[in-house]
């Protein structure tokens, strides 16, 4: 497991020291992934740019941790990222998720269509 405030945390993004600015600073945040993912990635910025605390942890696709009975419990398609916002509350898809986060931002177009293409 690594914690976004770690010296492992290989996006250079400390979501801790980021600052506070969004009106979903106030959940626990806890994002499941690997590095190596781009859908990871992706999220991780995300959180990044709109100042949402999180914690991070570390889930290794090499050898496949996503498999094990504790990771299907979270989520069956075995697939990262995961986004837990409560002990019983979590997002599995990563489109979903960055539709999630970038509500109410100006990360998230108005536009019909620009809106759909945000999330291709």
């Amino acid at each position: 497991m690594v914690d976004a405030t770690s010296p492992e945390n290989s996006l250079g993004l400390n979501s801790r020291q980021a600052g506070r600015g969004h009106s979903k600073n106030h959940l626990n945040y806890k994002i499941y992934g690997d590095i190596q993912s781009d859908y990871y990635y992706k999220i991780k910025l995300l959180l990044f740019y709109l100042q949402i605390d999180h914690e991070s942890i570390h889930v290794d696709m090499y050898p496949r941790e996503t498999e094990s009975n504790n990771f299907k419990k979270m989520n069956l398609n075995t697939r990262i990222p995961v986004l837990q916002i409560s002990a019983v509350k979590l997002l599995t898809d990563s489109n979903a998720t960055l539709r999630f986060l970038a509500d109410g931002s100006s990360y998230l177009p108005s536009d019909p269509l620009a809106k759909t293409k945000f999330l291709q």
